[in-house]
């Protein structure tokens, strides 16, 4: 099944949108499930010491909003760069992956050069990229024809840097190789971010903030269940958040100690099923998703992770969880929640046909 493109619209920025706003900073965005949370004081605990590290590099200061906005499908002889219009029921979301991801292996003198990039920019990783000349060459060409014609109110100041690899890298973990693109209007970044995956016939890739994020998935689980059980599966989740004696909510109680600041994280839980292939037959396996107690610390995620990944997760109706993350990231899109069988462009997730 197909869709076609949505038709033009007329203006080339959201109406009533005031383009020439000031900077805005909001240190806790995140790109799985953004929040205007402040972070709680963090208690010193010997279970979960803090790993000193060196300081970073300071970020970008302009956080761009995700919002919808209006995009161009011109009618011409390069249709195939046309967006498609996806469905609202359309939500997914590539899990796992941060901004430190999207810089991994990045040579110094690139990652400076995005960090000098003109407002308003985003960055995009495109489907199946690996490194090599003849890849980022065509990658880049894409790129420029598909936003250009999608978002020509940012054609004249758009500019499109691609990534430079500190160094070679073998093995089966693809890296997201991103490209900076900047000098777009506030509202055509504000759009990219907002639907965050862009797919036409031609060229399809994702769309990611220049400033810190932080992912919101903790992992996934197996339980003896199946998708019908979606309301038991979030309520084993969350209640094992909030009870003290299970080591992810032991991490919670004694990293925020604040009530209000302690129900928000828990709150902000969610589930969605994945079905995997297992031993010849289908199996379901949950996507935990919840904020980190450390939206702009790198280094404290980590222990936020680990203490995920060590507790056991028990509900009386479902038995106990077992953690089946995937061993590789998807080579499509780079997340880390499924493998590649299962990428976004999978019938099960959308019904758009690619190509």
């Amino acid at each position: 099944m197909s869709f076609a493109p949505i038709p033009s619209p007329a203006p080339d920025q959201i109406p009533g949108e005031n383009h020439n706003m000031p900077l805005i900073t909001n240190p806790n965005y995140s790109m799985d499930a953004p929040t205007l949370r402040t972070q709680a004081s963090e208690v010193a605990d010997s279970e979960f010491p803090t790993t000193q590290e060196k300081e970073p590099s300071p970020p970008p200061t302009t956080v761009i909003h995700p919002s919808p906005g209006p995009y161009s499908t011109p009618q011409d002889d390069l249709m195939e760069y046309n967006a498609f219009h996806l469905p609202e029921s359309f939500e997914y979301r590539v899990l796992g992956i941060s901004s430190e991801h999207l810089r991994h292996n990045v040579l110094e003198r690139a990652k400076q050069e995005w960090q000098r990039a003109r407002n308003f920019s985003v960055i995009i990783v495109p489907f199946y990229m690996s490194f090599s000349l003849t890849q980022i060459q065509k990658a880049k060409t894409n790129t420029t024809i598909f936003l250009k014609r999608a978002f020509p109110g940012s054609q004249g100041t758009l500019t499109v840097i691609p990534a430079a690899k500190a160094m070679d890298q073998q093995g089966e973990e693809p890296l997201p190789w991103g490209i900076m693109i900047a000098g777009l209007m506030y509202c055509d970044a504000a759009t990219l971010l907002h639907h965050q995956f862009w797919l036409s016939k031609a060229f399809c890739f994702v769309a990611y903030p220049t400033t810190p994020f932080i992912s919101t998935w903790i992992g996934n689980w197996a339980f003896a269940m199946n998708e019908n059980d979606k309301p038991t599966v979030i309520e084993c989740l969350k209640s094992n958040l909030a009870n003290a004696h299970t080591k992810i909510g032991k991490y919670l109680h004694t990293k925020i100690p604040d009530a209000a600041e302690h129900l928000f994280v828990i709150e902000s839980a969610k589930v969605q099923p994945i079905n995997v292939i297992k031993q010849n037959s289908e199996a379901t396996h949950w996507a935990f998703t919840v904020d980190s107690p450390h939206p702009t610390d790198a280094n404290q995620h980590k222990q936020w992770i680990t203490a995920a990944e060590a507790t056991v997760w028990y509900h009386a109706e479902i038995a106990t969880g077992e953690l089946c993350n995937p061993r590789n990231t998807c080579k499509c899109c780079k997340g880390k929640d499924h493998v590649s069988a299962r990428t976004v462009i999978w019938p099960a997730r959308t019904p758009i046909q690619i190509g």
